[in-house]
């Protein structure tokens, strides 16, 4: 189904978490993984950080798909993400101003579609034009 590879040390302390919140992770994963979305859907309503969360999934042996970037977990084609063509001249400014080494961060990405009141996939998009790359991930899937 699209399940991203995990990348993380399963070794992490689940211990040290709300008890509530990996038992929400489990409730809402179907067939061993769990959108992005909900995941974050679920960040809204404790304190754990994404990255807490990411390690929190491998430890529960959860993958992770939806991307809400569209850049891994959608079936068949793994990504979905399409280059958007002729893209507005000061997001795609905005966003390589937002660059360091030729990438972008998930969390930034995020952030320039919130700013811009855009959809994120927009972001992922422009990027995916300009030859742009997204990384890391806020929950550590790439």
């Amino acid at each position: 189904m699209g399940r991203q590879k995990k990348v993380r040390d399963t070794k992490f302390d689940l211990t040290r978490l709300d008890p509530q919140f990996q038992e929400r992770l489990v409730q809402t994963a179907r067939q061993g993984t769990i959108a992005c979305a909900s995941v974050f859907d679920i960040l809204t309503q404790v304190d754990v950080s994404p990255s807490d969360a990411g390690k929190s999934l491998d430890a529960l042996d959860i993958g992770l798909t939806h991307c809400q970037l569209g850049l891994f977990g959608y079936l068949p084609e793994k990504k979905i993400v399409k280059p958007v063509e002729n893209p507005d001249p000061e997001l795609r400014q905005a966003i390589q101003s937002a660059t360091v080494d030729n990438t972008l961060s998930c969390e930034q990405a995020w952030n320039l579609a919130r700013i811009a009141n855009v959809p994120k996939m927009k972001i992922s998009g422009i990027c995916e034009a300009i030859g742009i790359r997204i990384k890391p991930c806020q929950l550590g899937a790439f």
